[in-house]
């Protein structure tokens, strides 16, 4: 289920920090063929869909291009790694809160309660042997 409110988010605007929080493909509450579109696209077109949100935001004078922070958790958290990486002068901070930081990891280990999700995880993130 698709939630738009957000603790995090409303703790930090309550503290004057502007927050964009992304939808970039692969999100869910926006259809099958939009969250299919994030399909294989881990560090790739989901990322730059954030460092376009990122620029969007700079461009209209919402946000300092000397002070971007990238926070995420689980994919968030990947992506917040993945941002300090691919686009490092982008952010002056970064918090990965639980994130996924190693992708073979992720599948290896994944719980016994998630094991009727391994295909959609191999369709989402890859298959490490394919």
């Amino acid at each position: 289920m698709y939630r738009a409110f957000r603790q995090s988010v409303q703790f930090l605007a309550n503290r004057g920090f502007a927050v964009l929080k992304m939808n970039f493909r692969g999100s869910t509450g926006y259809g099958r063929k939009f969250l299919e579109s994030g399909y294989g696209q881990w560090g790739l077109s989901m990322q730059d869909d954030i460092t376009d949100g990122v620029h969007w935001a700079i461009n209209r004078g919402i946000a300092d291009p000397n002070r971007i922070a990238i926070y995420g958790v689980s994919y968030g958290g990947y992506a917040t790694l993945m941002g300090i990486v691919k686009t490092p002068d982008l952010y002056a901070a970064a918090v990965d809160y639980v994130g996924v930081s190693n992708l073979f990891t992720i599948l290896e280990k994944m719980p016994p309660y998630w094991e009727h999700m391994r295909e959609m995880m191999y369709a989402k993130i890859g298959h490490p042997t394919k």
